[in-house]
C-alpha cells in the first residue's frame, strides 16, 4: 500500500471537494468516475453560508468569482395570488448574520471550478471512464474492482470514500441495503436567456413560489445572463436520470391558473428536462473499516431547503479535518461518521417536512401565510440559524 493514499469513487462535486480537502492533510488522492468525459451540466445550485465558506477554506473563492451570484434576498411569494409571504435579505446581511455569502452558481459551474483546481494539485489523478464493481478489504488497505468496456483493473489503496451519489455501488460493501424510495415528486429545469425572460425576473434574488402540490424557484445565474428556473411537482412518474426532455405544452398547462408573473416565466422557456426525486431515510452507519461514505451516498436530499451540493462539501471539509493526522484510518473514519450522522438526518428531516408547507392548498395554505407574514425577514432568518451558521 501506498502511504497516506486514497481512491474517492465519484468526480460530483462531494467527490472533488473531499480530494481538495484531504491533499491538505497530505493525502494523496485518485478519483475514479465512470463518466468518460466530465461536463458542466445539471440546474443551478444555492450555496448557503454553511457552504461557501467550505468553498473558502479550499482556496475556490477566486476561481469561482466570475460564475457566483450573491442575491440580495429570498422572496417568498403564492403561487396563485402572487402576494409576498415574507422577504429574507441576504447579501451583506447573509455575511453579517452567519459570517459567509449566500451564494448562487450553476451546478455544472462549480463542478467545473473544483475539477479545475484538482488538475492542478499534483497529489490528485482524475480517472475517467472505470466503473465501481467491489471492493475488498486486504491488510492494511482495500482492493477496489473497476471496469471500462468489460475490461476489469484494480487498484489498491490505504482506504476509499464512496461519493458515487444516490445509486452508490460503494454502499453494498458497507452494508447497507436500503432501497431509494420515490418522494411523489418530478422536478422539472430549465434556463432561460435573459433577453427572453420577464424583466421582474432579472433581480438579483431567490425566489420561491408556494402553490398547490406544486412549488417553484428561480434566479439569475452567470452574471445575470440566464435565469435558472426549477418547478417542482407532485406527480406519479417515477424514473432514474437527470435528463428526460419534459413536455412544454404540459408544464404550461400544470401552472394555468397560478399568478400571470409565473405562467409569463413558464411561457418563456422554450426547452424543459425533468426528474423524478427519490430518496432514502437516515442511515445508522457510513463506514466499514477503511471504507466511508459521503454526499448522495450516505445521505441524499430532497431540494426543498437547497442543501444537496452544501451538505457534501461540508462532509468533504470534515473528512479532512478528520483524517489530518497520522492515527489509523478506520477510526479516523468512524470520527467522521459520527461528526456528520446527526447533523445530515437532521438536514434530511427538515428538507422532506417543508413538503407540507409548500404544497398546501386550502385552510393549511391559509395558515402558513398568515406565519409567514407574521414572522418577516428576520424571524425567517431566524429559523435557518442552525443551518447557515458555523459548524465546520
Amino acid at each position: 500500500m501506498t502511504d497516506r493514499s486514497i481512491v474517492i469513487v465519484g468526480a460530483g462535486i462531494g467527490g472533488l471537494a473531499a480530494a481538495l480537502a484531504l491533499t491538505k492533510q497530505g493525502w494523496r488522492v485518485e478519483i475514479l468516475d465512470q463518466a468518460h468525459k466530465l461536463e458542466p451540466v445539471g440546474a443551478g445550485v444555492q450555496i448557503g453560508p454553511n457552504a461557501t465558506r467550505v468553498l473558502e477554506s479550499l482556496g475556490l473563492t477566486e476561481r469561482l468569482a466570475p460564475v457566483v451570484g450573491t442575491p440580495e434576498s429570498l422572496i417568498v411569494r403564492s403561487g396563485p395570488t402572487g402576494a409576498v409571504l415574507s422577504e429574507m435579505p441576504l447579501g451583506a446581511a447573509a455575511v453579517r448574520r452567519w459570517g459567509s455569502p449566500f451564494q448562487m452558481v450553476h451546478r455544472g459551474d462549480l463542478q467545473m471550478a473544483l475539477l479545475a483546481e484538482a488538475e492542478t494539485n499534483p497529489n490528485i489523478r482524475i480517472t475517467l471512464g472505470r466503473r465501481l464493481e467491489s471492493i475488498r478489504e486486504l491488510d492494511g488497505g482495500i482492493r477496489a474492482s473497476f471496469s471500462k468496456y468489460g475490461e476489469e483493473s484494480q487498484i489498491d489503496s490505504q482506504g476509499l470514500i464512496g461519493a458515487d451519489g444516490l445509486w452508490s455501488k460503494a454502499r453494498n460493501f458497507i452494508g447497507l441495503t436500503s432501497p431509494t424510495s420515490f418522494s411523489g415528486c418530478v422536478a422539472w429545469r430549465t434556463t432561460i436567456p435573459a433577453s427572453e425572460a420577464p424583466k421582474w425576473a432579472l433581480a438579483s434574488r431567490s425566489n420561491l413560489w408556494l402553490g398547490p402540490s406544486a412549488h417553484i424557484v428561480h434566479y439569475p445565474l452567470r452574471g445575470g445572463s440566464i435565469i435558472n428556473v426549477v418547478a417542482i411537482v407532485e406527480d406519479s412518474w417515477r424514473e432514474r436520470g437527470w435528463s428526460e426532455a419534459g413536455d412544454i405544452a404540459w408544464i404550461n398547462r400544470r401552472f394555468r391558473d397560478w399568478h400571470r408573473d409565473v405562467k409569463d416565466l413558464i411561457g418563456a422557456a422554450d426547452t424543459w428536462l425533468r426528474w423524478s426525486l427519490f430518496d432514502r431515510p437516515p442511515e445508522w452507519k457510513w463506514t466499514r473499516g477503511p471504507v466511508s461514505l459521503l454526499g448522495d451516498a450516505a445521505h441524499p436530499m430532497l431540494p426543498f431547503i437547497a442543501q444537496g451540493a452544501s451538505q457534501a462539501l461540508e462532509d468533504a471539509k470534515v473528512l479532512g479535518d478528520c483524517l489530518k493526522e497520522s492515527k489509523p484510518l478506520a477510526g479516523a473514519l468512524l470520527e467522521y461518521e459520527a461528526s456528520r450522522l446527526r447533523r445530515t438526518a437532521m438536514v434530511q428531516k427538515a428538507s422532506r417536512q417543508q413538503i407540507l408547507p409548500y404544497h398546501a392548498n386550502g385552510l393549511i395554505a391559509a395558515g402558513r401565510n398568515l406565519v409567514m407574514r407574521a414572522l418577516g425577514g428576520d424571524g425567517l432568518a431566524r429559523r435557518y440559524d442552525w443551518l447557515y451558521g458555523k459548524v465546520v
